[in-house]
């Protein structure tokens, strides 16, 4: 495929073996998010810091997970991103 063929993205409609309805993927440099259409965070990655908010610090999460803190305390998320170091 030439540049001129290559898209600047791609459509996910859905993620993970339940095959969630994916409303926006972010990714960084080890790690990735995933924003559920209901408003539930995923990520998944090497997790060399611990940082993914899935309690198994600095294992790595090899599918996306979803991070329970949000839904437990009520909280709806509308919007993600990811970076390098942020």
């Amino acid at each position: 495929m030439d540049d001129e063929d290559a898209k600047p993205y791609v459509t996910v409609e859905t993620f993970n073996k339940d095959r969630r309805p994916c409303k926006k993927i972010a990714a960084g440099r080890e790690f990735s998010v995933a924003l559920s259409a209901k408003g539930q965070v995923y990520t998944c990655g090497l997790n060399s810091h611990g940082r993914l908010g899935h309690h198994d610090a600095k294992r790595p999460v090899c599918e996306f997970k979803p991070i329970l803190w949000f839904s437990q305390h009520a909280i709806q998320i509308k919007d993600i991103v990811a970076g390098d170091r942020h």
